[in-house]
C-alpha cells in the first residue's frame, strides 16, 4: 500500500491522471495550478493545461490557488465525510491565491480538490450516517430527556469548539430533547444547544464508571440523578467535538452550511439539489452542504435501489430517474433506521444491511450479477452492472477521486 503524500503515491496518481480520458474531458477548458499544502509540511500540486493533468511533488512555482489544511481534514474531505466548503466555513481549510479563479471554475474544481487523499485501499472508520444518528438520538432522548444537567466538562482542550455562550448556561436546567441534524446530535436545553459531531471514531454513550481520565474521553455531561454521558473518540486524530450555541442551531456553525436533511427531501427539494450541478450523483449525495446525512454506504445503496450509475451526471437525470432517486433515498434511509432501532447501541458500517456496500464479488440480490467496485484512493464505490450501468463495468483507477 502506498503511503499518502509520498513520492511513490504522487507518481502513481500522476500516471493515472495522464491516462484518465474522463478527467481530460472535464478539464479541457482549464489552465490553472492547484497546490495542496498539509500543515505537516507535505505538498504536491496539480497542473491542469487544457485537458492535460499532471500531479507533481512539492510546491508549485506560481499556483493559481492554494488549499491548506491538516492531514485529518484532507482525509475527511477525500472520504466524503467532510466537504471543502464545510471545512472552509469552519476555518479548517484555508484558501490562497486567485480566489476569483476558484469561484469561476468551481464546477470543475470541485472534482480536483479531492486530490488530498489517503493511500489506496485504506479502510478507515466512517462517520455514522443519518439513520444511525437519528436512532441514537431517539435512544438518548428516551433515557435522558427531562433530567437536569449538573455539570459539563470538556476533558481535552480540543473538545469544545466554541467559547461563547458558556456550557454552564445549561447547568441546572433540564435536557429538553436529544435530536439530530444531518450527521450531528443535538442536546437541547432551555438556554443553549450542544451540537455534537462524532466524526469517524466518536461515540456519545452512558458513562458508567465516570473515571477522572476515561480512555478516549473528550467531554462529559453529568446529570442531577448521578448518571452521565461521555463523548469518546478512538484513535489519535481527535476531530469529534462539541459546539455550544444559543438560538436556532441551524443558523450557526457547524450546521449553517448544511443542505437539507436527506430524509426530508420531496420532489421539489430534490430538483433544487440536482439542477445546475454537473457532478457525479454518488459524490453529490455525499456532499453535506448540498444534502445532509448521506455517506458512502447510503450513497452506494441509494444508487443501486434507484438503478442509477454512481457516475451518472446529477444535473442530467430525467424525471423518471429523479423519481427513482427520491424513492431510493427514502427507502434506504427508512430501512437503515428500522435496523438501527432494533439495536441498543450504534452499529458499525460493516454490520449495517445492504445490497451492494461491502459486497463486491457477491451476487446482486436483485438480478444475480456480480457486485463490482471502483477502488478510489480512500473509499470504494460498489454497484451492480446489470441493475445500474446496462452491463458496463466501470473503470477503476487512482484518479477516480478527481471525478467525485
Amino acid at each position: 500500500m502506498l503511503t499518502f503524500g509520498s513520492d511513490e503515491w504522487i507518481d502513481a496518481l500522476d500516471e493515472a491522471a495522464r491516462d484518465d480520458a474522463a478527467l481530460a474531458e472535464a478539464s479541457a477548458s482549464l489552465d490553472l495550478v492547484v497546490e495542496q499544502v498539509l500543515t505537516d509540511g507535505t505538498r504536491w500540486h496539480v497542473v491542469v493545461d487544457h485537458g492535460t493533468v499532471r500531479v507533481r511533488p512539492g510546491p508549485a512555482d506560481r499556483p493559481t490557488v492554494t488549499f491548506t489544511q491538516d492531514r485529518a481534514t484532507a482525509a475527511a474531505i477525500a472520504r466524503g465525510d467532510d466537504s471543502a466548503q464545510g471545512a472552509f466555513l469552519r476555518g479548517d481549510l484555508r484558501l490562497g491565491g486567485d480566489v476569483g479563479a476558484l469561484v469561476a471554475r468551481a464546477g470543475v474544481l470541485d472534482r480536483l480538490t479531492d486530490a488530498q487523499v489517503t493511500a489506496p485501499g485504506s479502510d478507515e472508520p466512517t462517520v455514522p450516517e443519518l439513520p444511525e444518528i437519528a436512532a441514537h438520538a431517539e435512544r438518548l432522548d428516551a433515557a435522558y430527556a427531562g433530567t437536569d444537567l449538573a455539570a459539563f466538562r470538556a476533558l481535552t482542550f480540543t473538545a469544545l469548539k466554541t467559547y461563547a455562550p458558556a456550557p454552564d448556561e445549561a447547568v441546572g436546567a433540564p435536557l429538553e430533547a436529544v435530536g439530530h441534524r444531518g450527521k450531528h446530535l443535538l442536546l437541547t436545553f432551555p438556554a443553549v444547544t450542544f451540537v455534537v459531531h462524532l466524526m469517524q471514531g466518536g461515540r456519545l454513550k452512558p458513562d458508567e464508571k465516570q473515571s477522572a481520565k476515561p480512555r478516549g474521553g473528550l467531554a462529559r455531561w453529568t446529570f442531577a440523578d448521578g448518571r452521565a454521558l461521555l463523548l469518546t473518540e478512538a484513535g489519535t486524530e481527535k476531530r469529534a467535538g462539541v459546539w455550544v450555541v444559543a438560538g436556532d442551531p441551524d443558523d450557526q456553525e457547524p450546521l449553517a452550511h448544511l443542505g437539507p436533511d436527506a430524509d426530508l427531501l420531496d420532489a421539489a427539494g430534490l430538483d433544487a439539489v440536482l439542477d445546475g450541478r454537473s457532478t457525479r450523483i454518488h459524490g453529490l449525495l455525499r456532499d453535506q452542504p448540498v444534502v445532509a446525512g448521506i455517506g458512502r454506504r447510503l450513497a452506494n445503496e441509494i444508487c443501486h435501489r434507484a438503478r442509477l450509475s454512481p457516475f451518472a451526471n446529477a444535473g442530467r437525470l430525467d424525471a423518471d430517474e429523479r423519481a427513482r432517486l427520491l424513492q431510493g433515498i427514502h427507502e434506504c434511509i427508512a430501512e437503515s433506521l428500522a435496523y438501527e432501532r432494533t439495536r441498543d447501541d450504534m452499529s458499525s458500517s460493516k454490520q449495517r444491511p445492504g445490497a451492494v456496500h461491502h459486497r463486491a464479488g457477491e451476487p446482486c440480490p436483485v438480478c444475480g450479477d456480480q457486485i463490482r467496485s471502483v477502488e478510489y484512493n480512500a473509499y470504494t464505490v460498489s454497484y451492480c452492472p446489470t441493475c445500474q450501468t446496462a452491463g458496463k463495468v466501470l473503470a477503476d483507477n487512482t484518479t477516480s477521486k478527481f471525478l467525485k
